[in-house]
């Protein structure tokens, strides 16, 4: 993985989010060659994530609102929902997207 992600002084705009239950001072001392400087950002839960709230438009979501300054509302990835009801709405954001 390293190999492919290359050397972390290339990667110097990259933001890393990382979603696990682990102490922050385990996650970057484990993620250390992947991290740059403080682009990085600890979640214990899925659902608090850019990736959550802000699916298939996360990097967008982040461009947005850190170097833009353009805020945008949460479309939060629904929780306590079956499969079947979690399919219908990724479907309904490609739907959007394909128009």
């Amino acid at each position: 993985m390293k190999l492919a992600w290359g050397q972390i002084k290339e990667r110097d705009m990259e933001q890393i989010e990382i979603i696990d239950i682990k102490s922050r001072e385990v996650l970057k001392k484990t993620w250390s060659n992947f991290i740059f400087s403080h682009h990085w950002e600890v979640h214990n839960d899925f659902f608090d994530s850019w990736m959550a709230n802000h699916p298939r438009r996360t990097g967008e979501a982040y461009l947005n609102q850190y170097l833009e300054a353009k805020f945008i509302n949460n479309n939060p990835v629904p929780k306590g929902v079956s499969f079947t009801e979690l399919k219908e709405f990724f479907q309904s954001l490609h739907e959007i997207e394909r128009h």
